[in-house]
């Protein structure tokens, strides 16, 4: 090899590693750009969900998750942690889900009943299903309804990685209860500390002087592979 070509390809290599530096600056540029002023000062603000229903009509809430710092979220889990009686460092993350039940049910059959305590007549409705137990009473001065409910929530938790921008979170929630929807929620994680340095054996090799080299080095991450 002669000295022009391998000052060309010492300086392919040093362009290459300046376009990977300059393109993994971005992405943490990206990644870790501030979020809007309200959200860092209460990321617990309920916001409304997204709706859709899958192939089979099931109805599902989606909610985008959030990462914050340890810091920007301290003051507002200070409390839940004094509860709990642990630190706020261990709070990991939380979520908040509103419900609202809306059902009528209509012309439903009612029949006299002797209430014994009153020695008068009364009307009592009754509804059963899978998830709702609904008993109404009313009477001339007094009246009670009594309501049960039932229900399962099923969370999944989707990650979407673009080919250029952070990765994003997203929660699904659904539920079996057909009187109850998830209106609003709000969904947030800690940001996990990444190290910046690494430090331990390594083994090397040059191809331009054929040696292999052994020891103990410093490392700065420029790319990040996951398996």
């Amino acid at each position: 090899m002669n000295l022009k070509s391998v000052i060309t390809s010492k300086w392919t290599l040093l362009g290459i590693l300046v376009g990977v530096i300059v393109f993994n600056t971005y992405l943490h540029c990206q990644k870790d750009k501030p979020l809007p002023e309200a959200q860092v000062n209460n990321p617990l603000l309920l916001q409304k969900v997204d709706s859709f229903r899958d192939a089979n009509g099931k109805l599902y809430a989606q909610l985008e998750e959030r990462i914050y710092t340890q810091a920007q979220v301290n003051h507002l889990l200070d409390s839940m942690a004094k509860v709990l009686g642990i630190k706020v460092k261990n709070i990991k993350g939380v979520e908040r889900i509103v419900y609202q039940t809306d059902t009528i049910y209509k012309n439903l059959p009612s029949r006299p009943i002797f209430i014994v305590s009153n020695h008068d007549t009364a009307y009592q409705v009754e509804r059963h299903d899978g998830w709702n137990d609904i008993v109404a009473t009313a009477g001339p001065d007094s009246g009670s309804i009594v309501f049960r409910s039932r229900d399962t929530l099923t969370r999944l938790e989707i990650s979407k990685s673009p080919l250029i921008g952070p990765t994003k979170n997203y929660i699904y929630l659904t539920n079996t209860n057909p009187s109850n929807q998830i209106r609003e929620g709000a969904s947030f994680i800690i940001k996990e500390k990444q190290s910046w340095l690494s430090i331990g054996p390594y083994i090397g090799y040059d191809p331009f002087s054929n040696r292999l080299s052994i020891g103990i080095g410093a490392q700065f991450p420029i790319i990040n592979l996951k398996r």
